[in-house]
């Protein structure tokens, strides 16, 4: 963690952008060499950065200068791309909103901003990191292989709806569809290979369970799941596509 210094070397304020109603801005601290925090700020004010500052910090025994800076949602990626010719640059950004406000703060109602879009930098990286453990998503499989058993067999459809909302299917078919989209093998394997998986361990605990229970006969609940379409397999996709994106 670097150890804030005393003095303010440079601040850019810009507020006509707190007149927009379509953004949103989030809060990013840029790590640099000595000497480069005034290009950080020259930068982000091409991206319609409001409320920077930079100043002189210490990362370890090394002095370094940190600049805060505050874009909006759309360009954050665009920006981060822009400055990563910088030697030794770090990047840290919540991805939460922030209010970026300016005199007079009695009318802070009236420079609130709506949310806009989410840049495709930060979706990724959302979607990355809200995947789950190996190890929770395997609980939760069986979890829902259990309840789509029962519910198949004893013809109980909420159950049936107990086990799609606990499947884990979502994340790893939306990881993958943004792994194929932005070019990223490594990415789409992952999330494919959790899909896939995952339903094999579904069949086979399925499997597991009706031998146990010498399941010899067919119900009319299953009888009309074996006779969904196969497109159903990209219903996972379209659930977890919203709050990516949101």
């Amino acid at each position: 963690m670097a150890s804030v210094g005393a003095s303010v070397l440079h601040t850019v304020r810009q507020p006509d952008i707190c007149d927009r109603k379509d953004v949103v801005v989030r809060q990013v601290l840029v790590h640099t060499p000595v000497g480069r925090g005034r290009e950080v700020l020259r930068t982000a004010e091409g991206y319609g950065a409001v409320n920077c500052a930079t100043y002189p910090a210490e990362d370890g025994a090394a002095s370094i200068e940190v600049t805060v800076v505050h874009v909006p949602t759309p360009v954050l990626g665009r920006l981060v791309d822009a400055l990563q010719h910088i030697p030794e640059l770090r990047v840290s950004f919540s991805p939460e909103n922030t209010l970026a406000l300016h005199p007079p703060f009695a009318q802070g109602e009236q420079q609130a901003m709506e949310s806009g879009t989410r840049s495709p930098f930060e979706t990724l990286l959302d979607s990355v990191s809200a995947i789950s453990s190996l190890w929770g998503f395997l609980v939760y499989t069986l979890l829902a292989s259990v309840l789509v058993w029962v519910g198949l067999l004893t013809e109980t459809s909420y159950l049936l709806v107990a086990a799609m909302l606990v499947a884990p299917f979502a994340g790893p078919a939306v990881n993958g569809a943004l792994g194929a989209a932005h070019g990223d093998l490594r990415m789409l394997g992952r999330g494919a290979g959790r899909f896939a998986g995952g339903l094999g361990v579904m069949i086979v605990v399925c499997t597991v369970l009706s031998l146990l229970a010498r399941q010899g006969t067919e119900t009319a609940v299953m009888d009309d799941v074996s006779r969904v379409p196969a497109v159903a397999v990209l219903l996972p996709l379209v659930g977890g596509l919203p709050p990516q994106y949101i």
